[in-house]
């Protein structure tokens, strides 16, 4: 039996899923889900201008189709459409009101300051509609990030030795969990979907896998880590000094925070949100958050993270170990750190 344009689509052969997917389409048998894996397909192989036809076939009030309608929203800035984009928001909240993803993208590019993050339960929804995608697209954009934190934990942390208390920091589907277990005497995973961490849990490499808001997690479990690693997810917030502040408490004296974040431009003074609701810091935005926190230095690198319609996507590596002293209230926000709950 011949597979399906989906079935294509999933096992990475993104140039037979699009003959399939366009000729499914074509003959009227598609469903919206037919149309959004077409989109996604059309996407991920450049042609953004088609994949923008092929989700405007979607309607706005199906919350399934969450992470379809975000998609159209991510192509039509990516093509600098912003007015088109504008609208688009616009129409998406007249459909569906207040709906926490056009809420975020339309003040994100309508206004001077854009908020400092996604609502939680908008990302728990939308990484839940695309963890059946994510270590596909992760395998066909050719993602570094296993190779590219491997040399952050072997230049600081030293060679694997499986005695640390070890947090993937919105672990997603697990992709690090195989890497970490090396370092790890009890790893735990912490991300805010279900589905995610469902898929996480299938490749049984994690001791605890939790589903909770990562700042949430991190400032109730103060001084019980030894390395905390965030893999693309410090990328979802725009200041950074809080969550820093808060990773930096909850390490043992001695332990290391390494993250990564999709990196702008050098001069760059503020944070500005990507197309896809993620955020680009430059060293100018990190240097600062690290100083506040009597950070003397560390580990701060441009390195290319993955490949996206053929280019490069380029990240900070950051790895910093815990200073002697951090400050009580945090910089900027002046915010006392909470007691810690009881175990």
């Amino acid at each position: 039996m011949a597979e399906t344009g989906q079935q294509l689509l999933r096992s990475g052969s993104i140039d037979q899923a699009l003959i399939r997917l366009e000729t499914e389409c074509a003959a009227g048998s598609a469903s919206n889900a037919g149309f959004f894996h077409l989109g996604l397909a059309q996407h991920l192989a450049g042609r953004t201008e088609a994949a923008i036809q092929s989700l405007q076939q979607l309607p706005l009030v199906d919350r399934r189709l969450d992470a379809a309608l975000e998609l159209l929203g991510r192509c039509l800035l990516e093509t600098q459409l912003a007015d088109r984009a504008e609208q688009f928001y616009r129409d998406w909240l007249a459909a569906s009101a207040d709906h926490p993803v056009a809420t975020f993208m339309l003040a994100a590019i309508t206004e001077k300051r854009a908020p400092d993050r996604m609502p939680a339960e908008c990302v728990a929804a939308l990484f839940d509609q695309r963890a059946e995608w994510y270590d596909m697209i992760a395998g066909y954009q050719r993602s570094r990030t296993a190779e590219v934190f491997q040399e952050l934990l072997l230049e600081n942390a030293g060679p694997p030795a499986a005695n640390l208390q070890v947090l993937d920091a919105g672990c997603g589907t697990g992709m690090l969990g195989s890497l970490l277990r090396g370092w790890s005497s009890r790893l735990v995973g912490v991300d805010l979907s279900a589905e995610m961490l469902r898929r996480a849990g299938e490749r049984k490499g994690y001791d605890q896998l939790v589903q909770a808001d990562l700042m949430e997690w991190i400032e109730q479990h103060r001084g019980q880590m030894d390395l905390i690693v965030g893999a693309d997810s410090f990328s979802n917030f725009g200041d950074l000094m809080r969550l820093v502040w808060l990773s930096l408490w909850a390490l043992r004296p001695g332990g290391w925070l390494m993250f990564t974040v999709h990196a702008g431009s050098f001069e760059m003074e503020d944070c500005l949100v990507t197309p896809a609701g993620s955020f680009l810091h430059s060293m100018a935005c990190v240097i600062p958050v690290l100083g506040e926190n009597n950070v003397p230095g560390g580990v701060i690198r441009r390195a290319v993270l993955r490949h996206e319609q053929g280019k490069p996507v380029h990240g900070l590596l950051v790895a910093i170990q815990r200073p002697d002293e951090i400050p009580e209230v945090c910089p900027e926000f002046e915010e006392n750190f909470p007691e810690p709950s009881p175990e």
